[in-house]
C-alpha cells in the first residue's frame, strides 16, 4: 500500500513539475535584464522583473505561487514516504539513523519553502514594492540544500543496500558451492 501511495505521489509531483515548467516559459522578458534575479534577488532586480510583466503574467505568477503551497504537500509527502520505505528496508544502523534524520531535514525544508512562498506572495500581491524582503533567497537556498541532502541520503542508502544484498548473495552462493564440494569429497 505504501508503494502505491508513493507511486501516486511521484506521479503528482511530476505532473505539478511539468505544469510549472510549461507555465514558467510565459515569464520571458526580452527587454528587461533579470539575470541573477532567480539566484540572489534584491529589491531592484525584483522590481525590474515585476514591472516588465504584463497583467496576465502577474496574475499567472500569483496563481502559480498559490499552487506551490499544494505542491509542497505532495513533494513533502513523497520524500517522507520514500525515506520511510527505505528506512524499513535498511539494515545498516548509521544509514537507518540518517534516514530518520531525513524527517527533520524535511521539516526544515518545508518550513523554508513555506516562508519563501509566503514572502513572495506577500511581495507580489502588493501594489507598493518598497517593502521587499531582501533575504528571501536564503530560504530558497535552505530549501534546495534540504532537498539535495534528502535525495543524497536516499540514493546512498539504496546503493549501499543493493551492494550489501549483492555481496551477501555472492557469499551465500560461494558457501553453497563449498558445501557441495565438501559433500562430493566425502
Amino acid at each position: 500500500m505504501m508503494k502505491i501511495i508513493t507511486w501516486m505521489l511521484l506521479i503528482m509531483v511530476l505532473a505539478f513539475s511539468s505544469f510549472w515548467l510549461l507555465q514558467v516559459k510565459q515569464f520571458t522578458i526580452v527587454d528587461v535584464d533579470t539575470s541573477g534575479c532567480f539566484y540572489k534577488p534584491d529589491c531592484e532586480c525584483i522590481d525590474r522583473m515585476y514591472k516588465g510583466w504584463s497583467i496576465e503574467q502577474k496574475n499567472l505568477y500569483l496563481k502559480l505561487m498559490r499552487l506551490d503551497f499544494i505542491y509542497m504537500v505532495f513533494y513533502g509527502l513523497l520524500l517522507g514516504f520514500m525515506s520511510y520505505i527505505e528506512m524499513q528496508k535498511q539494515k545498516v544502523y548509521w544509514l537507518n539513523n540518517l534516514l530518520r534524520f531525513n524527517v527533520f531535514v524535511l521539516v526544515i525544508t518545508l518550513l523554508s519553502d513555506l516562508t519563501e512562498n509566503s514572502f513572495s506572495l506577500y511581495y507580489f500581491s502588493r501594489t507598493s514594492h518598497v517593502d521587499c524582503f531582501k533575504w528571501s533567497y536564503v530560504f530558497t537556498y535552505i530549501k534546495w540544500a534540504g532537498v539535495v541532502c534528502i535525495l543524497l541520503v536516499l540514493l546512498m542508502s539504496c546503493l549501499i543496500r543493493k551492494i550489501n544484498s549483492y555481496l551477501s548473495s555472492r557469499t551465500k552462493k560461494s558457501l553453497e558451492k563449498q558445501n557441495v564440494d565438501y559433500k562430493n569429497e566425502s
